[in-house]
């Protein structure tokens, strides 16, 4: 058996060798796909990643600009749609990790805005490579955002209404206090004559 199982690797041996090799191109196909992902994701991990944000604090909306990426960022620009005072749309260096705010308009009522949709279209470079140019483009929806502002307006409006009430009943309670001492006054004085008519 062992004999003939030599003599059917003699017989095919170009068949062997061809198997052999196609493996061997297969292994090597795999390995360069291999390297070359690990490439890439040791790029993206160490490349730099600009975000715009919007939010909503104490009636302000606020553009937020933050680079999250491990490396950082220059030539950064911002084109925001609709087109409203954008303090970033040219930011020349943004360091790892860093980000920068400012206020863009204040919102006290959702009616206020025409607008509640943003368009964001960012372009940026690594500032340790010449050719690289990353861009993104998204768009934020502050409705949400909106909706939380006007629950905290709901709240610190009657808040107020309370206050204006405590108010209104101390205003009472000073003016019963002034009549009170009006009429002390004019007791004080009625007293005042009585005595007098006794000298």
């Amino acid at each position: 058996m062992w004999a003939n199982f030599l003599n059917f690797i003699n017989a095919n041996s170009a068949l062997w060798s061809f198997l052999a090799t196609l493996a061997t191109v297969v292994y090597v196909f795999f390995t360069y796909k291999l390297l070359k992902e690990t490439i890439h994701s040791r790029e993206i991990q160490n490349q730099p990643y600009v975000i715009v944000d919007l939010e909503i604090q104490s009636f302000c909306l606020k553009i937020i600009v933050k680079n999250v990426g491990n490396s950082p960022a220059k030539n950064i620009q911002i084109n925001m749609m609709p087109n409203t005072s954008n303090p970033f749309s040219y930011v020349e260096f943004l360091a790892p990790n860093r980000e920068i705010s400012s206020v863009v308009s204040y919102v006290f009522r959702e009616t206020e805005l025409k607008e509640t949709k943003y368009k964001f279209s960012i372009s940026y470079n690594d500032v340790y490579k010449k050719t690289n140019t990353y861009t993104h483009e998204y768009t934020i929806d502050i409705s949400p955002f909106l909706q939380s502002a006007n629950s905290n307006e709901n709240y610190n409006k009657s808040i107020v209404e309370n206050l204006d009430k405590m108010l209104s009943k101390f205003d009472n309670l000073k003016s019963e206090l002034h009549d009170i001492s009006n009429a002390n006054k004019n007791q004080a004085d009625h007293l005042k004559d009585i005595k007098n008519k006794f000298r």
